[in-house]
């Protein structure tokens, strides 16, 4: 925050009683809670489906890939940008305060459906950064 009104140059503009700007930046990342702690790879599902071994099934001793990888998954990151103006006049008889924001998301994860044929009717899914938004005002 900077006092534009405590400044030498502010004592001839005997309007201005108060006089603020302001100003903030940020980058975030989303954390691994919300991801897991390997998002990127798929888990093996030990034993969960039957193996015919020597002309019988035996129970549950196979495993697979029950989804897809993506290793080049990023965490999603936004940058945010904030400044604004406090303006006071005539004794702070007549204020004002203006506001500019920006926020953007980029690489945001969605979940993307993947080619349904070669997973015999499973509808796999890979979360993929595909997405970007942003939002503003002033």
């Amino acid at each position: 925050m900077c006092r534009i009104d405590q400044e030498n140059f502010m004592h001839a503009y005997k309007a201005v009683s108060e006089m603020k700007l302001r100003g903030g930046y940020g980058l975030t990342g989303i954390n691994g809670v919300l991801l897991g702690n390997y998002p990127y790879q798929v888990p093996v599902q030990a034993n969960q489906s039957d193996y015919p071994f020597n002309g019988a099934i035996t129970g549950p001793n196979g495993s697979f890939y029950n989804n897809l990888a993506n290793p080049t998954l990023e965490w999603e990151t936004t940058k945010q940008l904030n400044i604004g103006l406090d303006l006071g006049l005539w004794k702070n008889k007549f204020t004002l305060t203006a506001e500019y924001f920006r926020r953007q998301t980029d690489n945001l994860i969605i979940n993307v459906p993947y080619l349904r044929h070669l997973a015999l009717g499973h509808a796999w899914v890979v979360p993929t950064n595909a997405a970007s938004m942003a939002q503003q005002w002033l």
